[in-house]
Formats: C-alpha cells, structure tokens, sequence
C-alpha cells in the first residue's frame, strides 16, 4: 500500500480563508464607522445645546441683577446729568444686532481678602473674529470708572450667532420696546422690570435655531442709602 499524505491546506482553501476574513472584517469596520459617526453627531448636538442653554441662562441671570445706584461721588460725578451716572443699563437697537449694556451684582471674589466690589460692568456684543464668523461676546469690568467701554475681559459666549435681540416689557403700552437708555433723562431713574433676549444661530445639522429668554430685574430703582 502507498504511504498516505500528511494532512493541510491547499492555497485556494487558504485564499477563499484570506477573502472570508477580510470580508467579515470590512463589514465590521464599517458598521464601527456608522456607529462612531452617530456618536460623534449625538455628542456635538449634546454641546451645542448645553452650550446654549448654559448661555441664555446666564444672561438672563445676570441681567436680573442689573443695577442702578444713586451712591457715587458728587464731586467726580454730577447729579444733574444722568450720562454722567457711572452705574447704567442700555439697550442698544441695531435691528437683528443689539448691544446690551450694564451694571449688575456679578463680580466674584476668587482671593481671600481681595479688594473687590460685587459689582460689575457687563457688556453683550455681536462681533466678527479674524476668519469671519460672527460671535456674541460677553465682556465683564470688574472697576467701574469713567471708560465702561474700554478694558476688562471679553471672551465668546455663543459661536456662529446670526442674531441678537433684546427688548423690554413696556406695562402702559403692553408691547414690547426695543430701546433702553437709563442715561437718558426719561428712564434715569428706573430700570425695565422685564427683559426678553433672542438669538438665532444655526444648529449642527445647518437649521436656523432661534432661542427665548425672559428675566425680571430685581431692582427697578436707584440704590440708596
């Protein structure tokens, strides 16, 4: 009897292996691709939205705690001209691109025994950075002097806004009002008691997004005491 053959694999069964494998493994690649994709989109809608919640939260935070304050040096600022006030709050009316303006109780002190104030000026501006792209702004003062408009810290709030509205709640015409001006000689001496904040932005998927916040000042009238 002739002597039987050790045992194996000829080259096309080892071939048609090679081609199985590879095949079971682009199909879980791919699978991993889609499921990495997914997640990647669920996680950058998740920081859009906790991004815009957190900012609309904390302007209508802080914008309930603007103020007004009758408390200031006389012989540096006069009485009589309420532009010459050092505490403020302003709206201003650019159509889709406001301006808001003010002090309020914002300032924290990080330092043990530092000498700071809890009050601060504010500031929420549409801007353009150097690639084009329009952001809102928000910059805080923590020294309030004569140039509110000059220093501080400015930093993005919301990126890519194609729009910012603020207006107030006017209660004799019960309509909503679109400019506030406390440097005015009509409204020094008051403050709105309700503010209403709209900004519309795009979303991940490129959808026009427009989000709402209303907010009631705690102190309608000039600090005294």
């Amino acid at each position: 009897m002739a002597p039987r053959g050790e045992g194996g694999f000829t080259l096309l069964e080892i071939m048609m292996a090679m081609t199985i494998v590879a095949i079971i493994a682009t199909l879980v690649w791919a699978s991993f691709g889609r499921l990495l994709r997914a997640s990647n989109d669920i996680e950058r809608r998740d920081e859009f939205w906790h991004g815009v919640r957190l900012a609309m939260n904390r302007m209508a935070r802080e914008v309930g705690a603007a103020l007004v304050s009758d408390n200031y040096d006389p012989n540096r600022y006069s009485k009589d001209d309420p532009e010459d006030r050092p505490t403020f709050f302003v709206i201003e009316d650019g159509g889709e691109h406001d301006a808001l303006h003010f002090t309020a109780f914002v300032a924290r002190r990080l330092y043990r025994d530092e000498k700071v104030s809890d009050q601060a000026i504010v500031s929420y501006t549409l801007d353009r950075d150097d690639e084009g792209r329009t952001h809102l702004y928000r910059r805080q003062k923590n020294i309030i002097d004569d140039d509110w408009d000059r220093g501080g810290e400015r930093a993005i709030l919301l990126e890519d806004v194609e729009a910012f509205d603020v207006q107030w709640w006017d209660p004799d015409d019960e309509d909503w009002e679109s400019s506030w001006d406390t440097r005015d000689r009509d409204q020094h001496d008051r403050l709105p008691s309700r503010v209403r904040i709209r900004v519309r932005l795009k979303d991940p998927d490129g959808k026009e997004q427009t989000f709402e916040v209303q907010t009631r000042i705690m102190m309608t009238t000039p600090l005294r005491w």
